[in-house]
């Protein structure tokens, strides 16, 4: 006698619910649809045939968890583990870093995770808008001079405003907690159709730029720019 292995549908009856039958001549065997796919019931061998071959389809179903913002930052620190030495020394600052994040890291309404900035401290930054405006003009200029590069530009900012990964700023302006970001477009050297638009963080405003008030985390420069 077989050993039953597992048994599908005792406590899942809607996954072999037929959802389509068809059905051959008398004695012939018959498809079922369910959720699952079709199946094949029954033989083309006599009732009374004892030499009958029968053939066992297999499912196999992986179910892949939900992403929680403890994964996020297992997945940072990751990053930072030094594969070749066994003990890795972190300074106060790096774990300043990773506590920001361990206790900040969230998952918005929408299923979106949300990180903050790590601010070493919160600063007060200088409003930045002239430099923002000043690589405005040249951003434009190089659009409209490219017609293939603003199409592109436009199709990812656009998808950034549909997938929710941006949105419209229309909180009253606070001195100080107000800092614009210069972006630019650059292309994948292998993928001149693939666009990616950069924030640059490290432009200055007056001797500060945003990166001169974040941490960097264990084993990592600041990054210069920022990518989306």
């Amino acid at each position: 006698m077989l050993k039953v292995g597992l048994l599908i549908g005792y406590n899942c009856r809607r996954a072999l619910a037929p959802r389509q039958v068809i059905t051959g001549e008398v004695g012939q065997p018959y498809a079922v649809k369910t959720d699952l796919g079709w199946s094949i019931v029954g033989t083309l061998a006599p009732d009374d045939c004892t030499d009958v071959r029968g053939f066992c389809h297999r499912v196999s179903v992986k179910e892949m968890p939900v992403v929680t913002p403890s994964d996020v930052l297992k997945v940072l620190e990751s990053d930072f583990s030094d594969l070749k030495y066994s003990d890795v020394c972190l300074s106060q600052s790096d774990l300043q870093f990773l506590q920001i994040l361990e206790s900040s890291i969230v998952q918005n309404k929408e299923g979106h995770i949300e990180m903050p900035l790590p601010f070493a401290a919160r600063p007060q930054l200088p409003n930045n808008r002239k430099l923002a405006e000043r690589r405005l003009f040249h951003l434009g200029r190089r659009l409209n001079n490219d017609p293939k590069y603003k199409e592109h530009y436009v199709q990812f900012i656009e998808g950034m405003i549909r997938d929710g990964d941006a949105e419209l700023a229309d909180k009253p302006m606070i001195p100080g907690e107000v800092y614009y970001i210069p972006h630019h477009g650059v292309y994948h050297p292998r993928k001149l159709f693939k666009l990616r638009v950069v924030f640059d963080c490290s432009a200055r405003f007056r001797g500060n730029s945003l990166n001169d008030h974040l941490l960097s985390g264990p084993d990592h420069g600041i990054l210069s720019e920022c990518y989306l």
